[in-house]
């Protein structure tokens, strides 16, 4: 079993797999120790040696379990929220279906009460590539045959210049037919030209693939393709692929637009977890938390899980950095109005209700300096804002129900307008109208408009305010599903999100669902 990580952060520590095993069986592998209890190997060669004998302990189903068990419990105590594991039916079975079946029924039991106390993961049946082809097709049967399940995709790992890729290419046409994700070592310790033979296997994502940054012309076609790399630098600097973390191509990679994540490869081999890799990269490229939180989101896209699961890893990741405004009276009247029954004239005055609380939230970080005032019983310093008038930008025409409400409030801010429409074929937003005040570099500006669906609409209209020199950006919804929040958070990472619900998902229109209908039509009695 290969410890590699879809999302999250991991603290896999570097202690021997053999903590999965009998004593008995662990004195059989103590040569590949160093006396420093570590994995002893010298290459790469060396080091596919040590771990084949080291995984050679683990000769059961509840060995496998046990080990998986102790994984994802560790990776739960530092904050995971999902993971994907290489699990190799050679290892597992030595390819025999009836084995793997065992071995699997063993792990997923585990995996499935674990799910149930929020650690969540998918196994990834692994074929070993310098096993030969021939063996890669029982490896390849034993996932179809058990897919659906927690076996949700097909790797391949080993040595990865062993043989032609196409010698695998049964392989993987048997995993796609029966619905597995797929992706493959490459691009580690061959060149650029490994990569493309992996690809016309139809795999999405590449294990490392870091050698891709040597062939700019591969570079635009994985970027253009989408093609997702699990980059795992502690693992290539280790083996001697890069000579540094300051030579290592990963943000050169990202640079270039291809979408990158963030794995461990084989932690206690390395000794190094996903919390040691967040930190070397954060030191040596000066990426934000805003960086890995892209990184993550590609990595939710990348992972071999049904829909529903990522919806709910992607709210799990959004929540963190987006403030729902959760108050009893907000939440009240927000029910009254997704009610299809609420009349337009109801719908309305809940919304102006509504945004006036919402405005609490989204100025409470408001500067403030003091003044002195006199009150009927003396002098005092008080409180007053401090800079330049707020902005409020409505996007209309929806925005405009949202904006009276805070007018009521801050009636001395400066008001703007964008007009954008949504074309009903691309869901693409077409620009009609913009005014907005001067000076957004110098004031605060918040973005109104009830409904962040696809998020193309919000993400033009802040496109068009940065262009106008606002700098201090906020976006106020009443509703927002996690498709939108992600598009803001990739397009502008920057700017704060404050909404009164992030509802499930959008239907095929394009529609919040369970929302509250078209809230443009709504407000003002229009179909």
């Amino acid at each position: 079993m290969k410890r590699s990580n879809s999302t999250s952060i991991s603290k896999a520590r570097p202690r021997p797999l053999s903590s999965a095993a009998s004593p008995r069986k662990s004195a059989r592998i103590s040569r590949g120790f160093s006396t420093r209890g570590g994995y002893a190997y010298h290459g790469f060669a060396d080091f596919l040696r040590v771990y084949e004998g080291v995984t050679g302990i683990l000769t059961t189903p509840r060995d496998y379990a046990r080990l998986l068990e102790e994984v994802l419990l560790e990776r739960a105590e530092d904050g995971v929220i999902y993971s994907e594991l290489f699990v190799s039916p050679d290892f597992c079975g030595g390819g025999d279906l009836s084995a793997w079946r065992d071995y699997l029924a063993a792990m997923e039991e585990v995996a499935l009460k674990l799910r149930g106390q929020g650690i969540d993961s998918r196994a990834i049946a692994t074929v070993i590539r310098h096993y030969g082809a021939e063996q890669s097709r029982k490896a390849a049967i034993c996932a179809a045959e058990t897919s659906g399940g927690w076996c949700s995709g097909l790797g391949m790992a080993g040595d990865e210049n062993a043989g032609a890729a196409k010698d695998f290419a049964w392989a993987f046409d048997c995993a796609r037919e029966a619905g597995l994700g797929l992706t493959a070592h490459a691009g580690e310790w061959g060149g650029p030209e490994g990569i493309r033979d992996v690809l016309a296997l139809g795999v999405t994502r590449i294990g490392h693939g870091v050698r891709a940054v040597e062939d700019p012309a591969l570079m635009r076609h994985l970027e253009e393709r989408a093609i997702t790399l699990e980059c795992c630098p502690g693992s290539n600097i280790a083996l001697g692929v890069y000579r540094d973390w300051q030579s290592h191509p990963v943000a050169r990679l990202l640079d270039a637009g291809i979408r990158v994540t963030l794995s461990t490869d084989d932690p206690p081999f390395f000794r190094t977890t996903l919390r040691q890799e967040y930190e070397r990269l954060a030191e040596t490229f000066g990426w934000h938390e805003e960086d890995f939180r892209r990184l993550n989101l590609w990595a939710i896209d990348a992972a071999f899980c049904d829909n529903d699961t990522k919806t709910r890893l992607q709210k799990a990741l959004m929540t963190e950095h987006l403030t729902v405004v959760n108050h009893p009276l907000v939440q009240h009247k927000l029910s009254i109005m997704r009610d299809k029954s609420t009349s337009t004239a109801g719908f309305r005055r809940l919304l102006r209700e509504i945004s006036l609380l919402l405005a609490y939230e989204v100025t409470r970080d408001l500067d403030v300096t003091t003044t002195t005032i006199e009150t009927p019983l003396g002098p005092m310093e008080a409180p007053t804002l401090e800079g330049k008038k707020l902005a409020l930008i409505s996007i209309l025409r929806a925005g405009n129900g949202l904006l009276d409400g805070i007018l009521e409030l801050i009636p001395a801010a400066r008001v703007g307008f964008i007009g954008l429409y949504r074309d009903p074929e691309t869901l693409q937003p077409v620009q009609y109208y913009s005014k907005v005040p001067n000076l957004l570099d110098e004031r605060m500006t918040i973005v109104v408009d009830p409904m962040l669906a696809t998020g193309n609409s919000s993400v033009a209209a802040i496109d068009l305010l940065k262009q106008a020199g606002a700098k201090n950006l906020c976006f106020l919804c009443l509703l927002a599903a996690p498709e939108g929040v992600k598009r803001m958070r990739e397009a502008h990472p920057d700017v704060r999100i404050v909404t009164a619900s992030l509802d499930e998902r959008l239907d095929e229109h394009g529609y919040i669902v369970p929302g509250l209908g078209d809230a443009g039509d709504r407000m003002f009695g229009t179909k």
